[in-house]
């Protein structure tokens, strides 16, 4: 995982939540791209990217 390509990942993955918002997968890996934003230090504001990336992991569970 690069910096660019967490990047590239965020708004594809928004789209797919998007279009199908049960779709597992996406939140789990959305989850972890805010979640590796944070700490790889790629972020602005790690904290609120480790929040997100908290609220995309529980819905994953939440939905699978």
């Amino acid at each position: 995982m690069t910096r660019a390509a967490n990047t590239q990942a965020k708004p594809l993955l928004e789209k797919a939540i998007a279009i199908d918002p049960g779709f597992a997968r996406a939140h789990a890996i959305l989850g972890h791209v805010y979640l590796a934003s944070s700490l790889n230090h790629w972020s602005d504001d790690p904290t609120a990217d480790e929040r997100r990336g908290l609220e995309f992991a529980q819905k994953a569970v939440q939905l699978n």
